[in-house]
């Protein structure tokens, strides 16, 4: 009886120590020589709080952060036996700093907090917690900025003894990876639809607009708000009535050049439907530049809002 459960925790540590499939290391940063992962998640485009300070508590793990956005990968490992988590933890910050990172925080063991494991290791990664949290004399873990190859990107490293439990994973090394390399989200994937379209104008004599998009800086119309445009086409088809095209900015840049290019952008979304067939005099452009803003332009996001096209009847 002994033996076979001796060989049940052999071949179930066997099973842990081959990579999750599916996973792979982040370009970014090496795994520690010997470690295999055990959990993996890559989103394309996510929201991401980093841990910038000490977790209040297990129960109410809040706390500071900070908010960003963009490609986010978590890696969950455990390191081969016999290593220290301060050995693989200043492994990781030496490859960080030596890149040029900047650490935004760092903590060892209980200056961490009540409860760090708790707070960072959600959703996917819940199971993790119970092999990697609680543990507060062993644990250590930092957030940096780091700038590569052209490239932002935030990183998070929470390394951890896992001296709270049995069995074979019993005094291992687990550390977790997350890594957000900032980008703007792909745009243009979401139209209103010339119903919508046409509903909205009925009921309130004008529709915002946010599948229409620019080049940076610029008045040229990108590609993906073809489908946008297309939609905007069919619904005024069928409508003789005459609409002001009116383009709006964020609050970057002078007042007087983002009146200019609102003017410009209006211009060309007026030629573009033009050219899907609706007749020029029924389309009045009209640029506003930041003056009438519908979000705070303190954030991305409210600026992201700001930078819109409108359809407004006469």
């Amino acid at each position: 009886m002994k033996l076979r459960i001796f060989l049940l925790a052999t071949i179930f540590l066997l099973a842990q120590e081959k990579d999750v499939k599916g996973s792979k290391d982040h370009p970014l940063l090496s795994r520690y020589p010997g470690s295999v992962i055990r959990n993996y998640l890559e989103k394309e485009y996510e929201e991401f709080f980093l841990r910038t300070g000490p977790v209040a508590s297990f129960v109410q793990p809040e706390g500071e952060t900070l908010k960003v956005e963009g490609k986010v990968t978590r890696i969950n490992y455990i390191a081969p036996q016999g290593r220290s988590a301060f050995e693989v933890f200043k492994n990781y910050e030496k490859a960080i700093l030596d890149a040029g990172g900047q650490v935004i925080w760092s903590c060892v063991n209980e200056a961490c907090g009540k409860g760090l494991s708790q707070a960072l290791l959600t959703g996917e990664f819940r199971g993790e917690a119970n092999l990697m949290g609680y543990n507060e004399k062993d644990q250590r873990y930092m957030a940096a900025k780091l700038s590569l190859g052209g490239k932002e990107f935030y990183v998070s490293i929470f390394t951890v003894g896992a001296y709270s439990i049995g069995g074979p994973m019993k005094g291992r090394v687990f550390t977790q990876v997350d890594i957000i390399e900032i980008k703007k989200m792909d745009e243009g994937l979401v139209t209103i639809d010339e119903a919508r379209l046409k509903s909205a104008l009925e009921r309130e004599g004008k529709v915002v607009i946010y599948g229409i998009h620019f080049d940076f800086d610029s008045s040229k119309i990108k590609p993906e708000s073809n489908p946008q445009l297309d939609e905007i086409a069919k619904a005024l088809a069928a409508d003789q009535k005459v609409y002001l095209v009116v383009g709006h900015t964020d609050n970057q840049g002078q007042l007087d050049y983002n009146q200019r290019l609102s003017e410009a952008r209006a211009n060309a979304v007026v030629e573009a439907l033009v050219q899907r067939g609706i007749q020029r005099d029924r389309l009045i452009p009209v640029g506003v530049g930041m003056s009438a803003p519908v979000a705070s332009n303190e954030t991305e996001e409210g600026r992201a809002k700001n930078r819109r096209v409108e359809l407004v009847r006469r």
